[in-house]
């Protein structure tokens, strides 16, 4: 097993054996195998664990357990605590959903902290044969096709290189412990029934099911390759930008086939679905009066005379966004980086769209909302408090451009007029230990 480990390293990450990692170490046993494995090879590591909170005192001897796993491999142990009901009640996510944004963002913040490489996690073949029946089942397109990225945006996974079985016989075989999580004896959730139901079965019809899955999982990311260069190089011709605004042409779009396939791959940065995107190219074959509108997560389309109008949803309209501590980017309203850093290895930037904070003045979560009627803050440099309204009138803001304006807020005091001003009573001094930055991109 070992083996196909270093094979797949070879494939996938350059330099690998001089490379830092930070492994996600939950205490079951693929985690624990991979401690094993990163020791068996020398590598440079640490190990990151994730308390959820979720099965009482479970938790915290998992927790312990992988406390006592850093000591005996003699690595440094980073833990967290997260109220993750809380967090998917008010965000209106499962718990699932939850608990997975709160570790990723984490890893990714913890990563950059301690000026590591990669992130590492133990998904192996056999969790990506049961992701791509899942996806399947749900109905996904080729994107929930593909299996399980090998590297995803500095997250990667070497165990993909085998099964559950050789996992299994590997920690058995070395007398490792590990710690069994209940929840995965579950009916409550897909993946274990089509794990405890499905892939049986499956196996008996051909026992290396696993491998047959991973390799069209690759096939499937070829032809995914081949789909994105062919949509990037129609793209210019169709579809075209205006100020505020994209423009679809109408007749060369109905041109390619299947149409529907097409649209979505145009709109996929927008958040429109298959059958949104179905139900826009009826319309357009069906000669419907110009007019209809169409919904996306991101932006509305329009179906006109001769276009597809395509505009991305106005910031006043989207509603405020909580930023945790271990939040690293987000998306929407705004686009934003954050990390945080040791000062001693920080440079100051000058660009407004950079703000830069200090850590220890921030009570998390923090809140990104537009400005409002009445804020006020203490813009960078002056001793005294401005209202937003007239630091925009001073800055010669466009009346029509006001209400894309956000600032973002720690406990009802406004520490950044996004894009212009930090506020100075939260600004980098002698004192600071820690800076936390954010870019808006």
């Amino acid at each position: 097993m070992q083996q196909k480990v270093i094979k797949w390293f070879n494939n996938n990450v350059q330099n690998w054996e001089n490379t830092s990692y930070l492994l996600a170490v939950s205490g079951g046993v693929d985690s624990v195998v991979l401690c094993y494995l990163f020791q068996n090879l020398g590598l440079k590591f640490e190990l990151a664990h994730c308390n959820f909170n979720l099965r009482g005192k479970e938790s915290e001897g998992d927790e312990e357990f992988v406390k006592n796993l850093a000591f005996q491999l003699k690595v440094k142990f980073n833990v967290i605590h997260f109220e993750t009901k809380e967090l998917a009640k008010k965000e209106k996510l499962s718990t699932q959903e939850a608990a997975r944004k709160l570790r990723y963002n984490w890893f990714e913040n913890l990563r950059r902290e301690k000026k590591l490489d990669f992130v590492v996690v133990g998904t192996h073949k056999s969790d990506e044969t049961e992701t791509m029946l899942i996806n399947l089942i749900r109905g996904a397109g080729i994107r929930g096709l593909h299996g399980i990225l090998p590297n995803n945006n500095g997250v990667i996974r070497p165990l993909l290189a085998v099964v559950r079985k050789e996992i299994m016989d590997w920690a058995n075989s070395n007398n490792l412990k590990w710690r069994e999580d209940s929840s995965n004896e579950s009916d409550n959730y897909m993946r274990n029934n089509i794990r405890q139901r499905v892939i049986p079965p499956l196996k008996e019809i051909r026992e290396n099911i696993e491998e047959q899955f991973s390799e069209s999982a690759q096939a499937i990311r070829d032809y995914q390759q081949v789909l994105e260069n062919e949509i990037a190089r129609l793209k210019p011709t169709i579809m075209t930008r205006e100020k505020e605004y994209w423009k679809i042409d109408k007749s060369a779009l109905l041109a390619l086939k299947p149409t529907y396939v097409y649209l979505y791959e145009l709109l996929i940065d927008f958040g429109f679905s298959y059958s949104v995107c179905k139900d826009i190219v009826g319309s357009i074959q069906q000669k419907s009066q110009p007019g209809g509108v169409f919904h996306g997560t991101l932006a509305t389309l329009v179906n006109d005379r001769n276009y597809l109008i395509v505009k991305p949803n106005r910031l006043d309209n989207l509603s405020s966004v909580r930023i945790d501590e271990t939040t690293s980017s987000i998306k929407q309203p705004l686009n934003l980086n954050m990390e945080v850093l040791d000062i001693s290895s920080f440079h100051l930037g000058k660009s407004p769209k950079n703000a830069t904070l200090d850590f220890s003045k921030l009570h998390f979560p923090l809140t990104l909302r537009p400005w409002k009627n009445g804020d006020r803050f203490q813009p960078f440099g002056m001793k005294g408090m401005k209202k937003v309204s007239d630091f925009l009138i001073d800055q010669k803001i466009p009346r029509n451009l006001k209400n894309e304006v956000y600032v973002l807020e720690c406990k009802n005091e406004i520490v950044w007029v996004v894009g212009f001003r930090i506020d100075d009573r939260f600004k980098v001094d002698e004192n600071t230990d820690k800076v936390y930055q954010l870019e808006l991109i």
